[in-house]
């Protein structure tokens, strides 16, 4: 069901490549069980 906010909400990410940018931690993509995940994706395309 599509659910239709309207106003400012503190909670909700507005933009992801900026929220990506301000929260990202290098150790989200270097540690072996994401690695395995992006691998899995990776050749499931």
């Amino acid at each position: 069901m599509l659910h239709i906010f309207y106003g400012d909400m503190p909670e909700a990410v507005y933009n992801t490549a900026i929220y990506f940018k301000n929260v990202y931690e290098e150790n989200w993509i270097t540690q072996p069980l994401s690695r395995e995940i992006i691998a899995d994706v990776k050749w499931k395309r």
